[in-house]
């Protein structure tokens, strides 16, 4: 039984929006940025917003040849560059979708926590673990509603916080503008500025940027399901790698305006903890910070539900094919394949309980965020490569158009990719890289079945 196509380009747009949740990033990110760059964490936003729109154009270029069924990666890399490549990327995508649906969860739980703490009060460690688990169970049970549903659920809840801090952002900046701020801050070039900056220091906030837009690309996995897919998934890829560059980028230059440049102003914006709410705490009044935290909440949410949805269409059109499980590719009367999704919550259920017990939930958002993302970027290395095979052909202009652009973006994934891993991170982090290289691992030896898969009479198929 294959999925139905009832999905419009809004409910496609839905996915990758709400997997990526830009107003989760612009919260909890610059903070992080502060360190490398001060107050010119704007420009380093604006670097990663020049440079994964080419990203995004790659995967566009495959979605156009082969957007037309469910697995993203594993058709795309599958249909280019081998199957056994295909089923590699797509195990990998699969399992970081579902570590995804860990950090939804997990962010649920923390701004639960910083919305208390606002309040002065406090949570033991298991309750916070269950308000995680809760979150996750709950997309889970979302998602196994009519898909259409659930893509309305989730570009709303994004729509609807995204929308708050650009309301709040634009009252600070015309606050800024007419009187200043209450410690006297206005707007200042020192945020647009490199002076004292390095290259290698900018380069590595730049990281921190490109990350921000890990889970863009989930659109693709709803190929299965799209209407127009080889219309809607790269519109909604670009679209949103567009939009979020421009959100960033905008947001992030207001904030640092807004809490001023000097070193003891930034040591503020770098101990925040949510950037935007803490900021509104100040402009506009508590309420709204309250508010923001609250739609960060929402936004956590947004992106489990997308994680669950992506993953478990994954692994669907990978059993599907023969590689997993059938009982992966089952799909109930309301054309959802029932066992994936309820797979994908238990994992990540796991998951996240494992890491809050052993430390605590904010540093369990922290390291399943940096295993997530350290996957996210091995995936896209491959994706480059792929779009290059895709455009080649016969005359030197298609050539040189499969080289020029596949050629940058795998020479910039790389870079992020290697400055994510290396120095190995220590303290609670040291685990990381070595979970990432399990379930690296673990894909490459399914990957390898895959010719048993073909002895039985199943192929991938492209469109």
């Amino acid at each position: 039984m294959a999925l139905n196509r009832q999905l419009k380009f809004t409910s496609t747009l839905a996915v990758s929006v709400a997997m990526m949740a830009p107003s989760l990033a612009i919260s909890l990110n610059p903070q992080v940025m502060v360190g490398d760059v001060g107050a010119a964490i704007p420009v380093a936003f604006l670097v990663a917003a020049i440079t994964v729109p080419l990203l995004g154009w790659c995967f566009a270029t495959l979605a156009r040849r082969d957007g037309g069924q469910a697995g993203s990666v594993y058709r795309y890399v599958g249909s280019t560059l081998g199957e056994r490549l295909g089923s590699f990327t797509g195990v990998l995508l699969a399992a970081t979708y579902t570590i995804a649906v860990g950090i939804g969860g997990a962010g649920v739980s923390v701004l639960a926590s910083v919305f208390l703490d606002r309040k002065n009060t406090s949570m033991p460690t298991w309750i916070m673990a269950l308000i995680a688990a809760a979150a996750i169970i709950a997309a889970g049970l979302i998602a196994l509603g009519h898909p259409p549903f659930l893509t309305r659920i989730m570009l709303a809840l994004e729509l609807i916080t995204v929308s708050l801090i650009i309301l709040a952002s634009l009252y600070m900046l015309i606050i800024l503008i007419t009187k200043g701020g209450p410690q006297g801050q206005q707007p200042t070039s020192a945020a647009l500025s490199l002076d004292g900056v390095t290259i290698t220091a900018l380069a590595l906030a730049a990281v921190i940027g490109f990350l921000s837009f890990a889970g863009f690309e989930g659109a693709a996995a709803s190929g299965g399901e799209s209407l127009d897919p080889q219309r809607s998934i790269p519109r909604a890829i670009l679209g949103t790698a567009l939009f979020a560059g421009v959100f960033f980028f905008v947001i992030s230059l207001i904030m640092v305006w807004a809490y001023g440049t000097s070193p003891a102003q930034l040591l503020t914006l770098a101990n925040s903890d949510s950037v935007v709410g803490d900021a509104a705490d100040q402009y506009i009044g508590v309420w709204m910070g309250d508010l923001i935290t609250i739609g960060g909440m929402a936004s956590a949410f947004g992106t489990a539900m997308a994680g669950t949805y992506a993953a478990s269409r994954m692994f669907y059109s990978m059993a599907d094919d023969g590689l997993l499980p059938q009982r992966l590719a089952r799909l109930d009367r309301n054309q959802v394949p029932r066992f994936a999704v309820i797979s994908v919550s238990s994992v990540a259920v796991v998951v996240v309980l494992a890491w809050t017990f052993a430390t605590n939930i904010v540093d369990a958002f922290g390291a399943i965020s940096t295993w997530a993302g350290l996957m996210f970027l091995l995936v896209y290395l491959f994706v480059p490569l792929a779009a290059g095979r895709a455009l080649w052909g016969p005359t030197v202009k298609e050539r040189i158009k499969a080289m020029v652009v596949p050629f940058v973006v795998f020479a910039v994934v790389g870079f992020v990719l290697f400055k994510s891993a290396w120095p190995l991170p220590t303290g609670y982090l040291a685990i990381v890289p070595w979970l990432a290289l399990g379930v690296t691992a673990m894909s490459v030896i399914v990957a390898l079945t895959r010719r048993a898969a073909d002895q039985t009479g199943t192929k991938i198929r492209s469109s």
